[in-house]
């Protein structure tokens, strides 16, 4: 096989998955043997029976944007609230799309370093999760 100048689709399936949340990368290998890997992506296994907080990450260097990865087992759409270390809410967003399954929303908001607070909900459940900014 040669180099391609036209995007190329690959797939796989994993004969034995693990049940829940796993994460895969692949492993692109060059001609001379040096390789690179891609960026794991999270991949949720199994029914779909619980709804929690899996990732939240992002830095100040990065403008503002942070991501937050969860697992829900819904198609309700969510709210988004944000709190500081006092209970002041400093963002709050409604109407977020998710699907069951793991699913990732990233949120543009300037933090300054400190302790916050996370609350995913929708009309019958509520996660929250604690994080460091």
């Amino acid at each position: 096989m040669n180099n391609s100048n036209v995007m190329l689709n690959y797939e796989t399936w994993d004969e034995s998955p693990l049940q829940g949340l796993q994460y895969y990368r692949l492993k692109q290998t060059d001609f001379d043997g040096e390789f690179t890997y891609s960026d794991l992506k999270p991949i949720y296994v199994g029914a779909v029976k619980s709804f929690e907080i899996t990732n939240v990450y992002g830095n100040s260097l990065n403008n503002g944007q942070f991501q937050i990865e969860f697992v829900y087992d819904s198609e309700l759409p969510l709210s988004a609230i944000i709190t500081d270390a006092t209970g002041r809410v400093i963002y709050n967003q409604s109407g977020i799309a998710a699907q069951p399954g793991m699913n990732k929303i990233q949120l543009d908001q300037n933090l300054s370093q400190g302790i916050y607070f996370i609350v995913l909900q929708n009309q019958e459940k509520k996660v929250s999760q604690k994080f460091f900014y």
